[in-house]
């Protein structure tokens, strides 16, 4: 039997400076694979796991020059793929309910040939104000497309198109920073916490990408 382990605090001692801005750049490319290969309506919701190679394979130092970052599509249950107004909330309960099962415990990636899980992204489209509020095909609302990654030291990063502008946005938060029920974020980091791969605490701030 596989024994279930949190490998959250093993994540974190990965996740450099250096690290986090190669993630970064990795979600802003992986976006734009995105815009370029499915039409605007066409997308459906992806969650992903993000993972570091060993630090064996890539010398004592994990440099932006040597960190390959690799991405593993989740499954993602029939009531998430259409997203919605209250696609967040349901996320929340959907997180909440995996960590109230596991108690914060899961598979051990440390060993796995792509690497460690060190977070998670979700990517959705969805029609929004310039307050994020979800508001569908309402007057003032946009067509956008965000990515939300979060990473185990807390770290939240997003990539955001809108439709008919020529640039994406990209932002940088902390998951103790993120209101629950207006991001991805909070439900990302449950997600994390109830599959074992995110710390049971709260991390410090980190420094900015």
């Amino acid at each position: 039997m596989t024994q279930l382990i949190n490998t959250g605090n093993y994540a974190c001692r990965l996740l450099s400076q250096d690290a986090r801005v190669t993630i970064g750049d990795s979600l802003v490319a992986l976006e734009h694979g995105f815009h370029e290969s499915v039409a605007w309506g066409s997308l459906p919701v992806s969650w992903m796991q993000i993972r570091l190679p060993h630090p064996e394979m890539i010398g004592p130092e994990l440099t932006s020059h040597t960190v390959t970052v690799a991405v593993e599509e989740m499954e993602v249950p029939a009531w998430a793929r259409e997203g919605g107004p209250t696609f967040e909330g349901t996320m929340e309960e959907y997180g909440q309910a995996l960590f109230d099962d596991s108690a914060g415990l899961g598979a051990d990636s440390r060993t796995d040939p792509m690497g460690p899980v060190v977070g998670l992204l979700a990517l959705a489209e969805r029609w929004a104000r310039d307050r994020g509020a979800d508001a569908l095909d309402t007057a003032g609302a946009k067509q956008q497309r965000n990515l939300t990654a979060v990473l185990a030291d807390g770290t939240v990063l997003a990539v955001t198109r809108t439709a008919g502008e020529p640039t994406t946005h990209r932002f940088q938060n902390h998951i103790s920073k993120c209101r629950r029920g207006r991001t991805l974020a909070p439900a990302l980091w449950l997600m994390g916490q109830g599959t074992g791969v995110f710390p049971l605490e709260m991390p410090p701030l980190v420094e900015r990408v």
